[in-house]
């Protein structure tokens, strides 16, 4: 973790010199309690002409307590670009502040959480430069704060070109209809200016401040409907239809605007592509054209300036990966990429002449640490730390590697290495991640340091199935939950267990949804490897959650995203069968952790009834449903009471 303040110095196309830290002695792995503390600089934000960065902090005083029964208070320091060290610090009080936003130059937008005994509200301030007066929008009228219209911080656009107005999305209504405002910073009042059509509007997409493109989800939640309607149109068209459980990755995602009339910026998987790639969207011909592909990882995203003008493309390697058109900002984000290897570096904001960045360095040992660069200056300065508490060498690394499976296909995986607390060789916890077309990569990453925090070496391996690296590597894992999947996820342990630092005899496996199935067949398949499982908010029954998805229809896209994704419950009823743990629960030796949410409606929580009634009286099995939990835990107390359960449980095996 980077811990000096002031700015360092270096060509812009050169590495970056950083004076080195001196030498410290072994460091004591972090406490779960210090895993989970909560951040004490929340944000970082550069007002558009890049001369002032503010910073969100919060920290504790005995003499305050808020509504949460926590003694935190808030703070925002302004800092000047131009002289790091000038600063001012102004206290907010004893307030929930989510993040920030520049408005303007003068105008800084806060997203403020307000705890009631009734209801808790997400309501939007504006705090001036000189800190001295905070001014809370939208308070009076049809839009103020109800029972039913309870979160005002929905931000859709802060419209670049109006200083004065920010467009934001709120439900005003009790048939849940959503209206977009236009709000003045300076009065705090809004007008309406558009209202949805139908319930569940979730996002919008915004040309020159009008609403052209509309994503309404299901009422389960599971089937997004995205509308187009082109400015100066008076009917939404439907555009597409896609799963949620597909995460948006393969149809339709709305990355920006342009300055051609009716044009978007998307991302998508088009026709031929085995890549996702970056397009140009016309909504009056519902028709797109490319702009950007990659032939190595899929379109993650986009990187806009202060203007909201696209300028870079994201990719995801092991960390973010920047293609900008523009020759200078491809140098300073590349330089900025090759300085801070073992971090993803998160560009947060970025000035009107694209000279100036604030960014957030995201790394195994690094749990954020936000940064300022400056191209005329060719300098980073170092703004602070999220978690000052744990300092690098209190972390365990991460090592990347490439491991070839025994049909040729190259593997990408993390191993996390823990920090030497003991003479001989160390447990090791497999933990395949969710999806299963999601990913894992270089980050910190709070189930791999707790782990590790114990003694344990953490393997994630990004198996056949996983999302990022194309259609064709995605492809790979359908219908081979219990084949391809499984296949490499033993090949990669079987060539990180080569290793005499692992000891073969204290070999455990955790995951989560898609990771919770992973590590009950896992169990199943390998009943002498591993010598506990815990299974979060997994899967167990396939048959049985197709019955579930198909309750809303055999034609919806949440019901084709599984029957493609897992298998088709008539054609492949016997495949279905053989890959669900439920059917293998004899063959598990391994004591079995279940924990699920009582109101996921992602995997059922039956899920994890039906395996613990499946291994009841085979093998030690513990099952715990946190009651209002959903698809995994949504706040620290969940975090917390879940990570515990899963240390406590696998210690009792490994240690």
């Amino acid at each position: 973790m980077l811990t000096r303040r002031g700015v360092v110095t270096a060509g812009a196309a050169a590495p970056l010199v950083m004076i080195p830290l001196k030498a410290k002695a072994a460091a004591a792995p972090p406490t779960l309690d210090e895993i989970l503390r909560t951040p004490t600089l929340v944000d970082c934000a550069m007002s558009p002409d890049g001369k002032t960065i503010a910073l969100l902090r919060q920290t504790v005083e005995d003499d305050v307590r808020n509504e949460t029964g926590e003694k935190r208070v808030a703070f925002i320091t302004f800092r000047s670009a131009d002289d790091l060290e000038k600063e001012e610090t102004f206290k907010l009080g004893s307030i929930l502040v989510e993040k920030i936003a520049w408005v303007n130059n003068d105008r800084l937008l806060l997203w403020v959480i307000q705890l009631s005994g009734i209801y808790n509200a997400r309501r939007l301030a504006v705090a001036t430069r000189d800190g001295a007066t905070i001014k809370y929008l939208l308070e009076r009228g049809s839009s103020k704060i109800t029972y039913n219209n309870t979160d005002h911080g929905d931000v859709v656009s802060l419209l670049p070109d109006d200083s004065d107005h920010i467009l934001i999305s709120l439900i005003e209504r009790d048939d849940g209809l959503r209206a977009l405002y236009r709000v003045n910073v300076l009065t705090g009042s809004g007008e309406r200016v558009d209202v949805a059509d139908k319930p569940h509007t979730v996002s919008w997409g915004i040309q020159n401040g009008k609403a052209v493109i509309r994503t309404d989800l299901s009422f389960d939640g599971k089937i997004a409907n995205v509308y187009a309607r082109p400015e100066g149109a008076r009917e939404w068209k439907l555009v597409t239809r896609y799963s949620v459980q597909d995460m948006g990755k393969h149809d339709f995602e709305v990355l920006a605007e342009t300055d051609e009339p009716g044009v978007m910026l998307i991302a998508a998987f088009t026709e031929g592509d085995n890549f996702r790639t970056l397009n140009k969207y016309d909504l009056n011909t519902l028709s797109w054209t490319g702009v950007v592909s990659n032939q190595r990882w899929d379109v993650d995203g986009c990187l806009l300036d202060s203007g909201g003008k696209y300028v870079a493309a994201t990719y995801i390697d092991d960390a973010i990966l920047y293609d900008a058109p523009d020759r200078a900002l491809a140098a300073d984000l590349a330089t900025l990429c090759n300085n801070f290897r073992d971090c993803s570096v998160r560009i947060r904001d970025i000035s009107a002449d694209r000279k100036r960045m604030v960014a957030a360095l995201d790394g195994p040992r690094n749990p954020e640490t936000w940064i300022f660069f400056d191209r005329d200056r060719a300098a980073v300065g170092l703004l602070g730390d999220a978690r000052p508490w744990l300092p690098s060498e209190r972390l365990a690394p991460i090592q990347t590697l490439s491991l070839k499976m025994s049909d040729g296909v190259s593997i990408r995986a993390y191993l996390t290495i823990p920090l030497a607390s003991a003479e001989g060789p160390r447990p090791m916890v497999v933990m395949p991640h969710g999806g299963p077309e999601a990913r894992d990569s270089l980050g910190f990453d709070t189930y791999a340091q707790a782990l590790a925090a114990k003694g344990w070496f953490v393997l994630q391996p990004n198996f056949r199935g996983s999302g990022g690296y194309g259609k064709a590597f995605a492809d790979a894992g359908r219908r081979e939950w219990n084949g391809r999947l499984q296949l490499d996820i033993e090949e990669c342990v079987q060539q990180v267990l080569a290793s005499p630092k692992i000891d073969k005899q204290r070999i455990a496996i955790c995951g989560a949804s898609f990771g919770g199935y992973a590590a009950l067949m896992g169990a199943a398949r390998n009943p002498t490897l591993y010598k506990a499982a815990v299974s979060l908010c997994g899967v167990a029954d396939l048959p049985q959650m197709l019955v579930r998805e198909r309750r809303e229809g055999v034609e919806t896209p949440s019901y084709k995203y599984w029957v493609k994704t897992i298998g088709d419950p008539v054609a492949d009823a016997a495949l279905l069968k053989s890959a669900s743990p439920v059917e293998h629960a004899a063959k598990i030796k391994a004591p079995v952790l279940l924990i699920h949410g009582g109101v996921d409606e992602t995997v059922y929580p039956e899920q994890s009834r039906i395996m613990a009634r499946a291994l009841r009286g085979k093998v030690r099995c513990e099952h715990r449903e946190i009651q209002y939990m959903g698809h995994g835990p949504s706040n620290k107390d969940d975090q917390e009471k879940v990570l515990k359960w899963i240390v406590d449980f696998l210690d009792e095996y490994l240690r």
